[in-house]
Parts: structure tokens; C-alpha cells; sequence
């Protein structure tokens, strides 16, 4: 009769780490393979939008000392 041998349980997370790691790299590829990733907005798009829509908001950057 074959024992086998109880995985530690450091070996067992240590497993799932790596078992997520590649599956996160697969997945970003396949969007990048497909063009399916997430889309970024042009910067200042929300603080613009915002303030169309009428709402009192201030950038969290200071504006450039040139732009004064």
C-alpha cells in the first residue's frame, strides 16, 4: 500500500499564489490580445464633466505656476 505523503499547508498556499499569478498574467494578455481591456479616460475628463453637470468641484492638483 502507497501513503501519500500530507501537503503542508505552505506548500498548499504557496500553490494558489502561483496558480493566481498565472492566471492573471493569462488574463492580461487575452486582453490585450483581444483589445478588451479597460479603457482610460483622457485626464481631466470627470473634473470637466463634472462641472457641465453643474456641481462645485476642485481639482486636487494645484495648477501649474505657468498657467497663472
Amino acid at each position: 500500500m502507497v501513503f501519500r505523503q500530507k501537503r503542508r499547508p505552505i506548500e498548499i498556499g504557496t500553490l494558489g499564489i502561483v496558480v493566481i499569478a498565472i492566471f492573471l498574467l493569462a488574463w492580461n494578455g487575452i486582453e490585450k490580445i483581444t483589445g478588451t481591456g479597460p479603457k482610460g479616460a483622457p485626464p481631466g475628463t470627470t473634473f470637466h464633466a463634472a462641472n457641465r453637470a453643474g456641481a462645485t468641484v476642485t481639482p486636487s492638483d494645484q495648477p501649474s505656476v505657468l498657467d497663472q
